[in-house]
């Protein structure tokens, strides 16, 4: 019987630095909220009270401190501005308040994320889908993978599972079918240590990309999908190899372990090319209890990679030597065209920036074996305002 809990959205100003909260130009108040977590309710039964021996793991606001007492982390404190609210010096008190407890629990980083993902999905694939609220795009299969872990904790006398984030992603499963029951949920979940590199690399080869490859083969084959009830027959269908055209993937991440971080990005990078949702803004809720949308940044697989130059010299593939050898030849037989006088491309095509752009495209010719195409271009500019061609 959990109640869902909103908190009202705001945007951030560019005009400094710091990027400030302000009040979105948005007229309907109902757009402005964006649902967050769950109110607990009554704890009649004293199941979500917090105990005298736990108070020490408790981490609070300092501006909370004074309602929670002052027996905290195991030391005095006092209200500060720090995030624990933990200070030395100060007496410390006897008495923990008896009604301390939990009573709502919040998924603002989630909530953002869920938001922009269905807004994006709708816009790429020109569906109905509302951005906000539970915006159902039935046409589009939608997964979304939680993948929780474990780190061994400095402290030996501490359990190992001590900072598991399994249960919170339980937790998060159960917001995501409240708030987004279209949108199917995987928790996948690892006991070995995230911030180990070989432990993680892993973690993805064995669980992880199984899994993200099992969608992609159902899709491309279109079988049903691995969570989906499958017929006792099934057809042998061919795998389309236009698959990514219907097909994609996106990766979101804050801080985090590195070690994880990066050994799902590069697993991700050579096949599925995956949209990043970055966090770069953390603890808006946490500081000043409101949201923004634009605490998140998205940016394509393009922008995000990055790629050394090569030495050319190096090159083992065929094709990429071919490509290699026609913009030479192309370039110098530019540079013979562009000493020519007079030349039309040096008065007309290229007279406003004097900045010429020459590519090479490599095609595989069907009609002729397969056998490699290459074609030669180059800009040609019109116009300032239209640009180049």
């Amino acid at each position: 019987g959990e109640s869902v809990v909103s908190f009202p959205r705001y945007e951030r100003s560019d005009s400094s630095s710091r990027y400030n909260l302000v009040t979105p130009r948005v007229k309907n108040r109902e757009d402005r909220m964006l649902p967050v977590g769950f109110d607990l309710g009554s704890d009649e039964e004293g199941m979500l009270a917090v105990k005298a021996d736990e108070m020490p793991s408790l981490r609070v606001r300092g501006r909370d401190v004074a309602k929670v007492g002052t027996v905290l982390h195991g030391k005095a404190t006092e209200v500060d501005d720090d995030s624990t609210g933990a200070a030395e010096g100060v007496p410390p008190s006897a008495d923990v308040p008896s009604d301390v407890s939990i009573n709502g629990v919040f998924f603002p980083l989630l909530s953002i994320l869920l938001r922009r993902w269905h807004a994006d999905i709708a816009d790429k694939y020109d569906t109905n889908a509302s951005a906000a609220g539970s915006g159902d795009c039935r046409q589009v299969k939608k997964v979304l993978i939680l993948v929780s872990g474990v780190g061994s904790p400095r402290n030996w006398t501490h359990s190992i599972t001590g900072n598991s984030t399994q249960a919170c992603a339980e937790l998060q499963e159960i917001f995501i079918k409240v708030m987004y029951p279209n949108v199917t949920v995987v928790r996948i979940h690892s006991d070995t240590n995230i911030f180990r590199y070989d432990e993680n690399i892993a973690f993805v080869k064995e669980d992880l990309m199984p899994c993200v490859n099992a969608y992609r083969d159902a899709h491309a084959r279109d079988l049903p999908y691995p969570d989906e009830v499958q017929p006792v027959q099934l057809t042998p269908r061919e795998f389309d190899p236009d698959w990514k055209q219907s097909f994609s993937v996106s990766l979101s991440f804050a801080d985090g372990s590195p070690a994880r971080t990066h050994a799902i990005q590069t697993s991700l990078r050579q096949t599925y090319r995956p949209t990043y949702y970055h966090f770069w803004q953390l603890k808006t809720l946490w500081h000043d209890s409101k949201l923004s949308d634009e605490d998140i940044e998205v940016h394509p697989f393009e922008e995000m990679e990055t790629v050394p130059a090569m030495d050319v010299a190096k090159i083992s593939d065929q094709e990429v030597q071919l490509v290699i050898d026609e913009m030479r030849a192309f370039r110098n037989f530019f540079l013979e065209t562009m000493d020519e006088h007079p030349n039309d491309i040096k008065s007309f095509w290229l007279r406003k920036t004097k900045k010429p752009v020459l590519a090479v495209l490599l095609v595989s010719d069907a009609r002729n074996g397969g056998k490699p195409k290459l074609y030669r271009g180059s800009n040609m500019e019109v116009s300032m305002p239209t640009g180049s061609l």
